[in-house]
């Protein structure tokens, strides 16, 4: 039984835990995985989330009229589909009278082909899309799990949000190795459609570090990127 909550609040979901089909050579929450016990899923079942979307709407107080999900990973896209069918028909079931309910996922755009897409604009979501800039810029920091490159197919992800007018903005990693692209980078995105640009620094913890480069920025770099 949930607890109404004095405040309304906002919750973060990982439908995969770290799970991901890329292997961004920067990204600290991949060795997430090795928190969990050998062979888990890492997958939220379907009942976990009835009951995650039951309980976040009941916690919210009274008078909000407003709730948004938000979906994020590793790759959320990996839970497939249908499971964010199910997620929607669970919020109309158990959102309150009046209260408007609202999506965001945040991906790497490599999975998104024309059914999400149709998806996404039926269901009024908002995505963010992970890409740090032009080809060269995007694929020396992010390759996919097999080492191969990914900005082909996050264009191709992105192609079909605009044929279908899914609402989405973008995501630019800032590296020790791209921070003085940062005028190439944002006319690049501006090129590509994005008119909502937001750009991360990246600063790795010596625990999280995934290769013996450190891509961290430095004070200066961020300053002047």
């Amino acid at each position: 039984m949930s607890t109404q909550s004095a405040h309304p609040f906002h919750l973060l979901v990982k439908p995969v835990g770290s799970k991901c089909n890329l292997d961004c050579h920067y990204c600290y929450y991949l060795r997430k995985e090795e928190r969990y016990e050998p062979g888990a899923t890492m997958q939220m079942s379907e009942e976990m989330l009835e009951t995650y979307v039951k309980q976040y709407i009941a916690a919210q107080p009274k008078h909000i009229k407003f709730v948004d999900f938000s979906w994020q990973g590793g790759e959320p896209a990996l839970r497939g589909l249908d499971f964010y069918v199910k997620a929607v028909e669970l919020q109309k079931q158990y959102a309150r009278p009046g209260m408007t309910i609202t999506n965001t996922f945040q991906s790497n755009g490599t999975l998104i082909n024309e059914r999400w897409a149709k998806f996404f604009k039926e269901n009024n979501f908002l995505i963010g899309l992970s890409i740090d800039g032009d080809e060269l810029n995007h694929n020396n920091g992010r390759p996919d799990v097999k080492g191969n490159e990914s900005y082909s197919r996050v264009l191709r992800g992105l192609e079909l949000l605009k044929k279908y007018d899914v609402t989405f903005n973008t995501l630019t990693v800032v590296h020790n190795d791209n921070a003085h692209l940062g005028k190439q980078t944002y006319l690049k995105l501006k090129e590509l459609g994005s008119s909502v640009i937001q750009f991360q620094p990246c600063v790795e913890h010596p625990l999280d570090r995934r290769g013996e480069k450190d891509w961290s920025l430095t004070p200066h770099q961020w300053a002047t990127s």
